[in-house]
């Protein structure tokens, strides 16, 4: 899946990879934004690049991405689906 123009902005400055899913790709924009207004210390702006551009992290995306079969076709429904944690 390719990503929208809009995230290319950040591959230098994140190291954003290919693979990376275009959800995420824009989630890092929002957050870089955010980081750049609070002007975040480095080690979170680390922590962001590595989240998004490790190589590791590679197999985590496409696995978060799985989405159930259901008569041999894919549906709509997420494998691990996001959820709240409620205390």
């Amino acid at each position: 899946m390719e990503r929208p123009a809009e995230v290319s902005v950040l591959d230098e400055a994140l190291g954003l990879p290919d693979w990376i899913p275009w959800s995420v790709g824009e989630l890092a924009q929002i957050k870089s934004d955010d980081l750049r207004r609070q002007r975040a210390e480095p080690e979170i702006w680390e922590l962001l690049r590595r989240l998004v551009s490790d190589s590791r992290m590679k197999n985590v995306w496409n696995e978060l991405q799985r989405r159930k079969r259901q008569d041999y076709q894919r549906t709509q429904d997420f494998v691990h689906p996001a959820s709240r944690k409620t205390s």
